[in-house]
């Protein structure tokens, strides 16, 4: 009997491996399914040996393992795999915190927020990142958190926490308050004295963030100007502000009254007092009604010289005053105490002095004849010696408590040089000695 045998090489198969940094390798018990077979031998792997081999288990990078068998018929085959020394590095995760706004959709592994993942040895991992925690609510406004995870080859895990921000839709909000100021006075929109802030509910304080839309405010013509403020968060709500600049004018207002007399015991009202009491503004117009009392020692039930003082503010913070003289008359009906009065007013010089305890230009007579005047006595003075106008002096009679009263007229004081005062003694002179020559 006549055997045929083939001449066939016999076959080896075996899978790449991957190892650890600092593993211990044994190519021939790798565990990557090293077999050998040959058709007339059969199952040959024992007969495999390691023809070379580079693999250095301590320093990471792909190396070669090449394997080789022999059959009965001396026949040898070859197969090379492939060694790769991983390190032992976690891969690395990366992701950006989120902003969204309140009510817009959120998707973790579509968020716009440059999520990668790599590793030295796998390359790029991002396809395998997971989310393992997620708690945000889109619809409520808030802080949340989501946390992705990636696990290498090697079996290495890392996880990435990243905050995601829900804002409002609100627009920050600006405080100014309205603004009056004095014709030329100068007007600073962005000035903290009116109350100016800016304030947003996720950013906090944007007072520096204020931006001035329109000013129309011209500070030397009265009226009434608007100034328009805006600020922009960082969503892109934008807040608005419109104030109202009033310019007034410096011009003071007045008030008039006359000063009055009544009888003893009278009633008295000096906000109605027939006294022509009126105030007016240039701005407002009538402002009579807004007339306070200030001062008022009124005793109408006791003869004598008063005061009531008034004033009255306008729309624009001026302010006037006005003092009248209140006379209350004593009881004229005893006809026996009448006395005669003799009077011509005082004019004095600005400046000059005056003692107004002692009536002057001033003859007061009882009904005897008798002259009573140094009797009198002063009651009330107003006399301004340094300001030209007129003033009032009021005396009394302690024995019928009647009262006189004397203008007085204060005249600015006329100077003259020593060359006026010379020309006017020369022509006095002159005329003195054309008399004397007549004579």
């Amino acid at each position: 009997m006549i055997t045929v045998v083939t001449d066939n090489n016999p076959t080896i198969t075996a899978n790449n491996i991957s190892i650890k940094l600092g593993d211990s390798f044994d190519p021939l018990n790798s565990n990557n399914n090293l077999v050998a077979i040959n058709p007339e031998d059969g199952d040959i792997t024992t007969e495999i040996v390691v023809a070379s081999t580079n693999v250095d288990q301590n320093r990471p990078g792909v190396y070669q393992v090449t394997y080789s068998a022999k059959d009965s018929d001396g026949n040898i085959t070859f197969k090379e795999i492939e060694v790769i020394v991983r390190t032992d590095n976690a891969p690395t995760l990366e992701a950006n915190n989120v902003i969204i706004k309140e009510g817009d959709s959120f998707d973790t592994m579509n968020a716009g927020n440059n999520l990668v993942a790599t590793d030295l040895e796998d390359g790029d991992l991002t396809q395998d990142i997971t989310v393992i925690s997620d708690n945000v609510d889109a619809n409520t406004p808030g802080n949340y958190q989501v946390v992705y995870q990636v696990i290498d080859s090697d079996g290495n895990t890392v996880t990435k926490n990243i905050t995601v921000i829900v804002r409002t839709n609100q627009a920050p909000t600006i405080n100014a308050n309205d603004v009056s100021i004095k014709e030329g006075e100068e007007f600073d929109p962005l000035s903290l004295d009116i109350g100016l802030t800016a304030l947003d509910l996720e950013e906090g304080n944007l007072i520096d963030e204020i931006k001035i839309v329109s000013n129309n405010v011209n500070n030397q013509l009265i009226g009434l100007y608007q100034v328009i403020y805006s600020v922009e968060d960082y969503d892109g709500n934008i807040g608005y502000k419109e104030i109202t600049v009033k310019v007034l004018s410096d011009v003071s207002l007045t008030i008039e009254a006359n000063n009055i007399s009544i009888e003893l015991g009278d009633e008295f009202n000096p906000l109605n007092a027939n006294n022509d009491l009126i105030s007016s503004d240039q701005e407002d117009g009538d402002i009579t009604s807004d007339i306070n009392v200030l001062n008022n020692n009124v005793d109408v039930n006791t003869p004598g010289i008063y005061q009531v003082k008034y004033s009255v503010i306008d729309s624009d913070d001026n302010i006037s005053y006005k003092e009248i003289i209140v006379t209350v008359e004593p009881d004229k009906s005893n006809e026996n105490n009448e006395i005669i009065v003799k009077n011509k007013n005082i004019i004095l010089k600005e400046g000059q002095k005056n003692d107004a305890s002692k009536p002057k230009r001033l003859k007061v007579e009882n009904q005897d004849g008798q002259n009573i005047t140094k009797e009198l006595t002063l009651i009330y003075n107003n006399i301004n010696l340094n300001q030209n106008g007129q003033y009032q002096l009021f005396y009394e009679d302690p024995t019928t408590g009647e009262q006189i009263n004397q203008d007085v007229i204060v005249k600015e004081a006329i100077s003259l040089d020593l060359k006026s005062i010379l020309g006017i003694f020369i022509l006095s002179l002159s005329g003195f000695l054309l008399i004397r020559k007549k004579e």
